[in-house]
This record gives structure tokens, C-alpha cells and sequence, in this order.
């Protein structure tokens, strides 16, 4: 059995676009205190009740949701950079077998 490791490229990529994904769309208005962001699930989230806190207590992270994010995001590179290989070998095959044959 092939031993499979995680892509470090692929893993800081998948985190990258889902910081990003965090600032690109739009937030979620819980209620008039609270807004969540995220994409494809919410995992920051700020909190407006008391004027004048610091960062630290007026925000929230969830760590399974962002978790989440960053496993969805890392499929969809891997397998969208899988493909593309793929697509790769499959050209390069065909002008390989063009050039043998002229």
C-alpha cells in the first residue's frame, strides 16, 4: 500500500484561501451584535456589545469549522493540481507519439 503524505505546498495554499475566503464573502449577521465569516463554514466571528474592548475578547475562532475549511480547500487543490498532471502527461504522451511518427 502507497504511503500518502500531506503536501505541504497544497496545505499552506488551502490556508491561504481560507483566510482569504474570510475577507472575499460576505459576513453572516447573526444578530445586531454579532457577525460571523468564513466560507464554506463560519469560524471567525466578532463580537460588537461593549465599546472600547480589546481584539482578544470581542472576537471568536472555532478551530473544527476552520479545520474543516482548510480540508475542503486542501481536496479541491490537490485534486484540481492531480488533474492538471494528469492533462500534462496526457499531452505530453500525444506529442511524444506525433513526433515518433513523422
Amino acid at each position: 500500500m502507497k504511503k500518502r503524505r500531506i503536501s505541504i505546498d497544497i496545505l499552506c495554499i488551502s490556508m491561504l484561501v481560507t483566510v482569504f475566503m474570510a475577507y472575499v464573502i460576505p459576513c453572516h449577521h447573526i444578530n445586531d451584535w454579532q457577525k460571523s465569516y468564513g466560507f464554506p463554514f463560519t469560524w471567525f466571528t466578532i463580537y460588537h456589545d461593549t465599546i472600547g474592548d480589546s481584539i482578544m475578547n470581542s472576537t471568536s475562532v472555532s478551530i473544527f469549522p476552520l479545520l474543516a475549511n482548510i480540508v475542503i480547500f486542501y481536496a479541491i487543490v490537490f485534486h484540481t493540481k492531480k488533474l492538471y498532471d494528469m492533462l500534462e502527461r496526457k499531452k505530453d504522451r500525444k506529442s511524444i507519439d506525433e513526433s515518433s511518427q513523422a
